[in-house]
């Protein structure tokens, strides 16, 4: 059955992407599928540099964001800083200045700083908006910088450690399991003996317990001679 991509791509949507990823080596089909979702990939992207805090990713995103800086030079990128000294007729060093008196000159001119504001992250990775400001399918292939952003990842994760580094701790670890696993051997045997006497000393209290109300049942004979005890035959 020839269903169309628009299909497969309802159904790769709902997965996740090492999930897709791996649904991408069934076919020549689904590698063709799968690679060439891009709006999937752009936002698997987005929301993995969302997830590493990295802030300039959730300013290009086109992520609901609010300023919450004071307008200052510090909002201004060096072609906003050069365009603006321009317009005023000043020299960029008396900008600071001019705009501490005056904000209002930086008007039409939107803050670049992406640490000065607070974003609205999407409760869902799909919802990330593509925005044609930063979402360009046609110049770059979503999926790979995806893969290769992760490998940089693990590759710094990875690089605190050797071959030789790891191989001795892995036997230090097997050492302290092998410790604490008979550590706590000890311990079961140790609890299991205990447990066992407090059975015991169940049983005997029971048994001592039947016996109590065993006496209080038979409370007639008490204080009573066997010598002068009468059986009913004897009336």
């Amino acid at each position: 059955m020839n269903v169309p991509n628009e299909i497969w791509q309802l159904i790769i949507s709902e997965l996740g992407p090492w999930d897709a990823l791996q649904l991408r080596t069934a076919s020549k089909r689904f590698y063709e599928v799968v690679t060439s979702f891009q709006s999937y990939w752009y936002r698997q992207f987005c929301w993995y540099l969302i997830c590493q805090k990295k802030r300039p990713a959730m300013f290009k995103t086109g992520c609901q964001r609010k300023h919450i800086h004071t307008h200052s030079i510090d909002c201004l990128n060096v072609e906003q800083e050069m365009e603006l000294s321009a317009q005023l007729g000043i020299h960029v060093s008396e900008l600071p200045n001019r705009i501490a008196v005056c904000p209002t000159i930086m008007e039409g001119y939107p803050c670049t700083n992406t640490n000065h504001y607070i974003y609205e992250i999407p409760a869902n990775r799909l919802l990330i908006p593509l925005d044609p400001n930063d979402y360009k399918p046609s110049e770059q292939n979503y999926l790979y910088r995806f893969l290769i952003h992760n490998y940089r990842q693990q590759r710094q994760r990875a690089a605190r450690y050797n071959q030789s580094e790891i191989k001795l701790q892995l036997r230090q670890v097997q050492d302290d399991l092998t410790r604490q696993q008979k550590e706590l051997d000890k311990i079961i045997e140790q609890y299991k003996r205990e447990i066992q006497k407090t059975k015991n000393r169940q049983k005997f209290l029971k048994g001592v317990h039947q016996q109590l109300q065993t006496l209080e049942t038979n409370k007639v004979f008490h204080g009573q001679r066997s010598r002068t005890y009468k059986s009913f035959t004897d009336v």
